[in-house]
């Protein structure tokens, strides 16, 4: 069985268009870079309110759970470029 995120990517997007779950598009990014992306819809720019807040909370959760987070670090020990509050160029 293949198990690239194309085929993965691919089998879900089957899945989400047999249940009407509703969703605009999957992207799989790994190393950034993007091995696997299906669109239903083009990509305009949209307000998601409070769930990126949950999304975040869900990646944090699982990054600390696999051990790339430890639960305490403060989130500028990883980007201090945003010290003074105004963003720096990402290196």
């Amino acid at each position: 069985m293949d198990s690239s995120p194309g085929m993965a990517t691919s089998a879900f997007a089957d899945l989400a268009v047999r249940r009407d779950l509703g969703i605009e598009c999957v992207r799989v990014e790994v190393d950034g870079q993007v091995p696997a992306e299906q669109r239903w819809l083009p990509d305009p720019r949209r307000d998601v309110f409070s769930i990126s807040k949950t999304i975040t909370s869900l990646a944090v959760g699982l990054a600390e759970a696999e051990g790339h987070l430890p639960f305490d670090d403060r989130a500028l020990s990883h980007h201090p470029g945003f010290a003074d509050g105004r963003p720096k160029a990402w290196s």
